[in-house]
C-alpha cells in the first residue's frame, strides 16, 4: 500500500497516508503501534527533562532553600549553589564499595574456578607430603 503512494505522481498529504495505512492494519496492530508511540513519547520527555539541567538545578535550589527554612538552618544562596554543583559533579562517578565479608565472598564467587584450581593444587601437594 505504501508503495502505491510512492508510485503515484501526487505525493500523499499527511491526512491520507495514515488513513490508508490504518485501513490495512488490524485493531491489534494499531494498538501495538500506539503503545510504541506512547513509550517513545514518554522516553523523549524523560530524556528532555534529564538534559534540562538548569531547570533541575532551579528545582533543587528551591527545595533546598525551602528545607532550610523548615529546619531553621542558615544557608545562603552561594552555599546551596556550591552543594548543587558538587552534587552534579559527583553524580556519575564510580567509587569502590567498602570491604566487607559479602564483598569478599562475591570476589571469591567470581573467581571460583581459579580458587577451585588453587585448592586442588594445594590438596594434591598436601596429599603427596603426608602419604
Amino acid at each position: 500500500m505504501i508503495d502505491e503512494f510512492r508510485m503515484t505522481s501526487a505525493a500523499p498529504n499527511r491526512e491520507t497516508l495514515p488513513a490508508a495505512i490504518s485501513a490495512e492494519l488490524s485493531l491489534d496492530e494499531q494498538l501495538r503501534i500506539m503503545d510504541v508511540a506512547r513509550a517513545l513519547r514518554k522516553e523523549r520527555d524523560v530524556a528532555a527533562a534529564q538534559f534540562n539541567r538548569e531547570e533541575v538545578r532551579a528545582i533543587i535550589r528551591q527545595r533546598l532553600m525551602a528545607s532550610t527554612e523548615i529546619t531553621g538552618d542558615t544557608l545562603n544562596e552561594a552555599d546551596v549553589d556550591a552543594a548543587i554543583e558538587l552534587y552534579f559533579n559527583n553524580l556519575h562517578t564510580y567509587r569502590d564499595p567498602p570491604w566487607s565479608l559479602s564483598l569478599l565472598l562475591a570476589h571469591l564467587y567470581v573467581r571460583r574456578l581459579q580458587v577451585a584450581a588453587g585448592l586442588a593444587v594445594v590438596a594434591a601437594l598436601l596429599w603427596q607430603l603426608f602419604r
